[in-house]
């Protein structure tokens, strides 16, 4: 019988490194740190990040919440499961995520939006078995 063997994970010297690299190069520095800092962080996969909503991450009077309750509809396997935003860097990332937004758009228009929107959403780079994809 094979030993199961447990996925690779980053060390943290190499994920403060992928982090500063999306920083100083990507075209949305914000939203690329917010994506890796949900996957890393909490766990989320690339599909449950961006189907979550503002609603999910921030009360109705603006403070984030510390738990975010994953829909059926987000999750692999249409289970509902919380994650947790605890970790100062992540909820820096998100506010700072969150910031840009406002500024850069119209809130008042769109209504409930996605926290990734789905055009940033198609272009999230998605890595397996050596092969590149874009969602």
């Amino acid at each position: 019988m094979p030993t199961p063997t447990r996925a690779l994970a980053l060390h943290k010297g190499q994920f403060n490194r992928l982090i500063k690299i999306a920083q100083s190069t990507s075209r949305y520095p914000e939203r690329d740190v917010l994506v890796l800092m949900l996957g890393h962080h909490c766990g989320l996969r690339v599909t449950e990040i961006s189907r979550i909503t503002v609603a999910d991450v921030m009360y109705q009077s603006g403070k984030l919440r510390s738990e975010v309750s994953l829909r059926e509809v987000v999750t692999k396997g249409c289970k509902q499961r919380c994650a947790y935003l605890v970790t100062k860097h992540l909820v820096d990332a998100l506010e700072a995520y969150l910031s840009w937004r406002l500024a850069h758009e119209s809130i008042a228009d769109s209504g409930m939006w996605t926290l990734i929107p789905q055009s940033f959403a198609r272009c999230l780079p998605l890595h397996y078995d050596g092969v590149h994809e874009h969602i």
